[in-house]
């Protein structure tokens, strides 16, 4: 090997040159200083583009999860297509167990309850006797049956829509009517739905499970029920 400072030849592995005691080994100071700047350049340089990809990463994943939230909302929808329809099932028997005959009319047809003022002559304000004896009615009925303290509980099990041709049908059904004749100019019904459930009444006397459908259409753009009593 030749010496790094006087270029004489001497053995390899020398660490002093016998000419000018060189150091051989010896990393000059003004290299050493460079090679740590350029290396913490790079290390700098390094660190951006992991920031960069850190960015692009969040933002990937950012995405990943809105779509699968949107996905996630779109399957929604199709499981249950309107959630204003499936409060109403629920209120519409805790209206019936607490005997609220106001939130029954408030969520029956407004074409409907014109009838059902016309069918028992009466004005608007006493329509709540109407519905009052409506959900009497119904409770005593069922005390009759599975006798006092009745309980119950229902699962949805099954929603049907009904075609735009039945929806015709039903229209020309109101139309037709003597009773509905009168007030059914202006209503347009967009949807019909058929909602399955599986009741359970439990008694002083029985307990029971029953299979029942509740039917709600959109009627002017408004879920509501269509109640004749």
């Amino acid at each position: 090997m030749n010496c790094r400072k006087c270029g004489i030849d001497i053995p390899d592995g020398m660490e002093l040159c016998e000419n000018c005691l060189a150091e051989q080994n010896a990393v000059p100071e003004k290299k050493s200083k460079k090679a740590e700047k350029k290396q913490a350049k790079i290390e700098k340089k390094n660190m951006k583009k992991a920031k960069k990809k850190n960015r692009a990463l969040r933002a990937i994943i950012g995405i990943f999860i809105a779509l699968v939230l949107a996905l996630a909302g779109c399957c929604a929808a199709l499981i249950v297509p309107n959630y204003d329809w499936l409060t109403m099932v629920y209120d519409w028997y805790q209206a019936v167990e607490v005997c609220d005959a106001d939130a029954l009319i408030a969520m029956n047809a407004d074409f409907m309850n014109a009838a059902i003022r016309d069918k028992y002559t009466i004005p608007e304000d006493k329509l709540n006797d109407v519905f009052t004896k409506y959900i009497d009615d119904i409770l005593e009925e069922r005390e009759d049956e599975y006798g006092e303290n009745v309980d119950f509980s229902f699962v949805i099990t099954d929603v049907d829509r009904y075609s735009d041709y039945e929806i015709e049908k039903l229209m020309e059904t109101y139309a037709e009517d003597k009773l509905t004749e009168p007030y059914i100019e202006g209503v347009e019904i967009t949807e019909w739905i058929g909602v399955d459930l599986d009741l359970r009444l439990s008694g002083d006397e029985k307990t029971d499970f029953v299979n029942a459908t509740v039917n709600i259409y959109k009627v002017n753009g408004e879920w509501r029920f269509i109640i004749s009593i």
